[in-house]
């Protein structure tokens, strides 16, 4: 009888292993930062950032509250952003009538190009109230996501990629 109860303590023991366990989540705040000739006219990440946005060769204008990320990083961490850019056509003059549209020479109206990517996070350490992110636009469509401060924490432009990159390389919408 024995036996019996501890072979099926082990066996609960082992399949607790198989359930998911709750990590608990932390709220940050996050700014965005276009090292690219595009503005960003609206970002999200996971869904969240009402307002975020990112002026071409330029950024952290202000910080964005907020998306939830675990208090401790694992590897193989990502998020979803959900971007939107500004298409790159002669002629286009912002309607400011209306931010989610531009309009070219003619009246036509352009919409945007709106891109969904999931994007990996560095590792970071241990997240409290206080921690923040920078969302970098590089050239060809690629998202950095960092730890860094935010708004008035900032006190210069950050420094982990130039101002202005080279997109030479890139197609003609940036990819």
């Amino acid at each position: 009888m024995t036996r019996l109860v501890f072979l099926m303590s082990v066996c609960v023991l082992m399949l607790q292993g198989c359930f998911e366990q709750k990590r608990p989540l932390e709220a940050v705040y996050f700014e965005g930062f276009s090292h690219t000739s595009s503005s960003i006219p609206f970002f999200f990440v996971e869904g969240h950032g009402i307002g975020a946005k990112a002026p071409a060769f330029d950024g952290g204008n202000e910080a964005n509250c907020c998306f939830p990320l675990p208090v401790r990083w694992y590897p193989g961490l990502s998020v979803v952003v959900t971007w939107a850019k500004e298409p790159l056509v002669d002629g286009i003059e912002r309607d400011n009538k209306n931010d989610g549209e531009r309009k070219n020479g003619m009246g036509d109206v352009i919409d945007y190009l709106v891109v969904r990517t999931v994007v990996e996070l560095e590792r970071y350490e241990d997240l409290d109230d206080s921690s923040s992110f920078q969302v970098h636009f590089l050239p060809c469509g690629k998202i950095e996501i960092l730890p860094g401060p935010v708004g008035s924490d900032r006190i210069s432009y950050p420094d982990q990629f130039p101002r202005r990159m080279d997109e030479s390389h890139c197609s003609m919408w940036g990819w």
